[in-house]
């Protein structure tokens, strides 16, 4: 089942079960977000909720492996498996609730279009519950021309403590693991080398991932994309305070079961987590050494509410856009800087209460 939102710049669909946005379209021609090879065909390999339906984005809660709570054992948890129950659904807005609680908590879903704003609002909000979790926004662009990724100021980039993929009968990973660097642009390889990792695909038949968390806790934490052959500009907006992280998840061939089948390729995940890389609830929730840095890795649930907003859009890129250096809010608008030039997009600056 799927509910459509649109807007005059903004038109998508919402699949209920695992709440995935599918066909997420921009002025009628831009479509960036990834869906899979797999998507919308008969289910020969018996595949969880999780991996039919992956597309575009979803809420992730935990974020990771579920390996906490009594009889949850999905990858990413309830909220990108079972079902999300329509409250409301209006021509430009979607209210769902999550059939099951989470850690306790009842999840709510708000995913907001505006007219004018070639924006994607949500807000996820939690009621209740007790303890803690990961949880992440699992975003997806595919790259199908090369992407220049740029991010607001960081202050860790690492890698988690092992490779994606270990055994090379399954698949390969090529960064060099549990290792901390200064640049995505000198990004550490297994085999000594480093890689630019600014630009994306700039590697063959991988499947690794990385972290960057936010060196600020105001608003606008950012990530950004220009495709320059394509001629758009996709960005992610955040509260760096509710989601500190962002994971880098590099899908370009490098697995070679089913579903993936090596033609899994040119996929960005660009996930806004607050979570200990994509290890799950009980690594997050444990010690770490990036909580251990000052960076929170789990949300911490209570009797009352507790809310996380992200936005994402993409808009034309000027030609002479090649790199988004800054991404800045005023008057209602993003400022989107780099190359010399500047783009301004209609943004809803309360969304934030900024």
């Amino acid at each position: 089942m799927a509910s459509e939102l649109k807007s005059d710049r903004v038109s998508l669909k919402f699949l209920t079960l695992g709440g995935f946005l599918d066909e997420v379209v921009f002025d009628g021609r831009f479509s960036p977000l990834h869906r899979p090879p797999w998507a919308g065909k008969p289910n020969v390999h018996n595949l969880p909720p999780i991996l039919l339906n992956l597309r575009c984005d979803f809420f992730c809660a935990p974020f990771g492996a579920s390996d906490m709570d009594p009889g949850e054992d999905r990858p990413h948890g309830a909220s990108a498996n079972d079902a999300w129950i329509p409250e409301k659904i209006t021509p430009t807005s979607g209210y769902w609730k999550l059939r099951p609680k989470i850690s306790g908590a009842v999840l709510h879903k708000v995913i907001t279009l505006k007219e004018g704003h070639p924006v994607v609002y949500q807000t996820h909000t939690f009621e209740g519950g007790q303890g803690s979790l990961p949880i992440a926004h699992h975003l997806m662009l595919k790259a199908s021309k090369p992407l220049n990724l740029s991010f607001s100021p960081c202050k860790f980039i690492g890698t988690p403590p092992s490779p994606v993929e270990t055994d090379p009968e399954k698949g390969r990973s090529l960064l060099a693991y549990n290792e901390q660097f200064r640049r995505l642009e000198q990004t550490p390889l297994q085999d000594g080398k480093v890689a630019d990792l600014s630009v994306y695909p700039t590697l063959d038949g991988h499947e690794d991932l990385l972290m960057l968390s936010s060196a600020s806790t105001k608003v606008p934490g950012w990530s950004a994309a220009v495709c320059p052959e394509e001629k758009w500009v996709w960005f992610g907006i955040k509260d760096p305070s509710e989601l500190p992280s962002t994971t880098l998840w590099m899908s370009n061939g490098g697995r070679y079961y089913p579903p993936f089948n090596r033609t899994h390729t040119g996929v960005i995940g660009i996930e806004e987590c607050r979570a200990y890389f994509h290890l799950g609830h009980r690594a997050s929730v444990q010690r770490n050494p990036v909580s251990d840095a000052g960076i929170p890795t789990s949300l911490q649930l209570h009797s009352g509410r507790t809310a996380i907003h992200y936005a994402f859009g993409v808009a034309e890129a000027p030609p002479e856009l090649k790199k988004v250096e800054t991404i800045t809010l005023k008057d209602n608008f993003l400022k989107i800087a780099g190359n010399g030039v500047a783009l301004d997009v209609p943004f809803d600056t309360s969304f934030f209460n900024y």
